[in-house]
């Protein structure tokens, strides 16, 4: 037992497992479904080592350097964060311009650490996978610590003043801890998306505050190197169980669970608390179990490794076809650029400025113009001076009028969305659009113009097949996909209604199926068009179809190239199919393959070409499913 702090090196090995989950789980979502949960570690982990400090700090000194806090946690935080978004930031004007839209709000948010909250007032989702990425959607949760770092160091005093006892200021941090929780779970509306309490620093404090409730009752000073034979393996087994559970969370805890908001992040918070509880203690044996060369040189790393894993996946998957063509392969090649990039953030940007003071900068100046700087210091500060001016220039730079213009699909996406809001609104029968009848200059009346029929149907399908689409009533429920092609599909079936949405994904399906059958209800036949941004598990698709009961589904597979989840979302329908006799698959995978004239520049939804073969697709399934010639 002391008051001298000492390196604990299997922390690293906690923040190596964090950082592990987050990367594994936006590389491989359906096997590791849960390792977002990375970040609620991170948060524990900071919690404790944050409040641990300022409490060392304060029996040492009976006082807190609140500028001292902040100048360390700047110098620790900066450096990195600045050169990753420099060099982001001039990639992107370099080589993806369809990314310049919002960055220059993006890289101010994330400067000023208030990147979790304009994200949430600017409807941005962290588990919508679909649409255009953003390489800095990850920055969130930088900015909930730091906006806990900034508040406190104050609330610490208050406690070293007022409360005068580390038991007071536990109880009144656990008090802190259950508001957070109960916040929550308050806010959380199942089937919704999660973004806003999977973002909020108020919603989120509780993990963090858990790590500092830990500091106050462990400090890692204060620890006895002995203890029993009984607190020894105690230590121990609580701490492998507690392993175990974090990476039993990886695996099964997805982030639509219930569970997850209303008790289940808590738990993971708890189970990293007792882990690193277990890890500090001098007595016990978790620390060496922690700690190897690998989890040693991750974990110094794993805050540049975190910085820079979603730039490359998505600077990376954007100039791959097909990730799932090869997706071991690019999964691997990007962990490599992501160790790369991380070696060198630390090596150039981290350590050097993280040791160097206000005189240090100076005397380095003085240096370097009297080329007396070492080559790689040289090399370091060149580097960020082009990346600072390649900064600037981005945020000088607007998107061109054409890409800042609303795009062809984006506008017929909204078209589409209004009609089908329009038939919602209506009965469960289709209504008919009235024209306002037309004359000539004589007076007499203009024979209303057919429409162009955008189905391939001229002479593909026979007029007995015409008139069954025609009067097969069907409700067609799905994302973009379905508003996409919902003006084709209309042609094709004119007793079609639908309830679609931009980003819907099949686990806020549920709700939407159970409210439609309460109201405008579902026909005999359902069209079924999910799966484009994300997966889901059988135990939610085991949901759909018993709502839907002994109606006959057709389920559309999917296509998205960039996506990591279209196999296991086709292997699914597929699994499924053999389930559910009542379900029919419509393999438009395989039938849009090696056609790129027929999508937008998204290589996901069709364009008007492909629209009319993605109708005939579904057409020609529901034909051969009954039997039409």
């Amino acid at each position: 037992m002391g008051n001298k702090r000492r390196y604990i090196t299997g922390l690293d090995g906690i923040r190596t497992l964090a950082v592990l989950g987050v990367i594994l789980y936006h590389l491989f979502p359906q096997q590791l479904p849960g390792g977002y949960l990375g970040v609620t570690i991170f948060f524990v982990v900071s919690g404790y080592l944050i409040t641990d400090l300022l409490n060392q700090e304060w029996i040492q000194t009976g006082r807190i350097d609140i500028v001292g806090f902040y100048k360390r946690r700047l110098q620790r935080l900066y450096p990195a964060l600045i050169v990753l978004l420099a060099s982001a930031s001039t990639y992107i004007v370099l080589f993806q311009r369809d990314l310049l839209t919002n960055l220059r709000e993006i890289i101010i948010s994330s400067v000023l650490y208030v990147n979790n909250w304009w994200q949430i007032s600017n409807g941005l989702s962290y588990f919508d996978k679909f649409g255009t990425p953003s390489p800095f959607t990850h920055i969130w949760s930088l900015a909930v610590e730091a906006q806990f770092y900034l508040i406190w160091p104050f609330v610490c005093l208050i406690f070293y003043r007022q409360a005068r006892s580390a038991r007071r200021a536990s109880w009144f941090i656990a008090g802190l801890t259950i508001v957070s929780a109960l916040w929550m779970a308050w806010l959380y509306i199942p089937g919704a998306d999660p973004t806003r309490v999977y973002y909020g620093t108020d919603t989120r404090a509780f993990s963090i505050l858990i790590g500092c409730w830990l500091a106050f009752v462990w400090p890692s000073t204060w620890l006895a190197e002995k203890t029993t034979f009984v607190r020894h393996w105690g230590m121990n087994l609580l701490g492998l169980a507690s392993l175990g559970y974090l990476v039993y969370a990886f695996i099964t805890m997805a982030f639509d669970d219930t569970f997850l908001y209303r008790g289940g992040m808590v738990l993971v918070s708890i189970a990293a608390a007792v882990l690193v509880a277990a890890v500090v203690h001098p007595a016990g044996d978790m620390n060496k179990v922690m700690t190897n060369p690998v989890f040693s040189w991750v974990g110094t790393r794993s805050y540049g490794i975190y910085l820079y894993q979603s730039p490359v996946m998505v600077f990376y998957e954007a100039q791959v076809g097909n990730v799932n063509d090869h997706l071991l392969m690019n999964a691997t090649i990007e962990i490599v650029i992501i160790l790369i990039l991380s070696e060198l953030s630390y090596r150039l940007f981290e350590r050097p400025l993280r040791r160097m003071s206000w005189a240090g900068i100076k005397q380095y100046g003085r240096d370097f113009f009297r080329f007396k700087a070492l080559p790689f210091k040289r090399i370091s500060l060149f580097l960020l001076i082009g990346l600072c001016g390649m900064t600037g220039y981005a945020l000088a730079s607007e998107p061109n009028p054409v890409e800042k213009k609303p795009n062809q699909l984006e506008e017929h996406l909204k078209e589409s969305k209004e009609r089908a809001d329009k038939q919602a609104q209506e009965t469960s029968e289709p209504a008919t659009e009235q024209t306002e009848p037309q004359y000539d200059e004589f007076g007499n009346l203009i024979p209303p113009t057919e429409p162009e029929d955008k189905t391939a149907g001229d002479g593909k399908f026979t007029e007995t097949q015409k008139s069954f689409m025609a009067s097969l009533p069907m409700t067609a429920i799905g994302d973009s996909m379905a508003l996409d092609a919902l003006p084709t599909l209309e042609k094709t079936f004119p007793q079609l209604t639908m309830n679609a949405d931009v980003g819907r994904q099949l686990y806020a399906t549920t709700p939407i199926i159970t409210s439609m059958l309460q109201t405008q209800g579902i026909q005999q036949n359902v069209l079924m068009i999910l799966g484009t941004n994300g997966s889901f598990t059988e135990e939610q698709f085991d949901e759909v179809m018993e709502l839907l009961g002994n109606r006959h589904v057709y389920w559309v597979n999917v296509r998205v190239p960039t996506g990591r989840w279209q196999n296991d979302v086709n292997k699914m329908l597929t699994k499924m199919s053999k389930k559910y006799p009542n379900l029919t698959i419509v393999d438009w995978y395989s039938v849009s393959d090696n056609k790129p004239d027929w999508f937008y520049d998204d290589r996901v939804h069709p364009n008007e070409k492909g629209q009319v073969h993605f109708a005939d697709t579904i057409t020609e399934s529901i034909l051969k499913q009954n039997n039409i010639a």
